[in-house]
Order: C-alpha cells, then structure tokens, then sequence
C-alpha cells in the first residue's frame, strides 16, 4: 500500500509539471588562442562567454490541467486512507488471530484434562468391576467414552 502511496505522490509532481513553466538554463565559455594580426585581435577576442536561460510555458487547454491535478490528489487521499485502513485491518486481525491461539490452547488444556479425568474413571470402574462392586457393562459404557 506504502508503494502506491508514493506512484500517487509522484503522479501528482507530473500533474504539477504539466502547468509549470520549464525552465533550461545553458552557459559556455570560449578560450582561444590571440590572433597575431591587431586588427583581426580586435574582431576575435582571447575569451567569450555566453549564457541563454529559456522559459516555456504550456499553452492553456481550458482547465484540464489543473482538473487532472485535482484528480491526482484525490487519487493520493485514497490511496493514504487505503494503507490506513489495511494498517487497520492487520491490527484487527493479529490481535484476533492472537485470542484465537489462546482460545485453542486452553483448548487443548481443558481436552488433556478430561482425557485424564476419564482414564481415571475407567481406572476406578475396572477395579470397582474386578472387586465386583459395578457390573461390566459401566465399565464398558466409561471405556467407549
């Protein structure tokens, strides 16, 4: 989500870009050898320096620029609420996940423990039944348990 955040933001620098004016700047300097003629010499100096500085403006098309800007950042707002909400949502389903665990674990806890509560019955129904103080058929009805 973080990742179309930022395809958004940089959608909106190239909106941005398309009303902006570029700006291109160029400089050079020329260094030559001096003529020995003094009147070519004052034709053709030692150094020149030259610096151009160019500015374009796009032509106005009636708003559909500054639409598409608009545009784009609406785009980002959702995009950021999106990354929150799914920030959200792993939030919400990490501490779920988490009590589920803990649901499960007491889970296996409470079954370990009547898992020894009823060997324990059984136990105390075979010895009941060899003493013959219970019949066998309790003995069997604990045992299918």
């Amino acid at each position: 989500r973080q990742e179309r955040v930022n395809q958004a933001e940089e959608q909106i620098d190239q909106a941005r870009g398309a009303i902006l004016p570029n700006i291109s700047a160029n400089a050079t300097h020329f260094r030559q050898d001096q003529p020995t003629d003094p009147f070519a010499r004052s034709f053709s100096p030692a150094s020149q320096d030259s610096a151009r500085l160019t500015v374009e403006q796009p032509i106005f098309r009636g708003l559909g620029e500054f639409a598409a800007y608009r545009q784009r950042r609406r785009n980002l707002e959702s995009q950021e609420f999106n990354k929150e909400n799914t920030r959200v949502t792993l939030y919400q389903d990490i501490a779920s996940n988490y009590f589920d665990i803990l649901y499960l674990e007491q889970d296996i806890r409470n079954l370990k423990e009547q898992l020894e509560l009823f060997n324990q019955r059984v136990n105390d129904f075979q010895v009941r039944a060899q003493r013959g103080e219970s019949n066998v058929t309790e003995l069997l009805a604990a045992q299918s348990t």
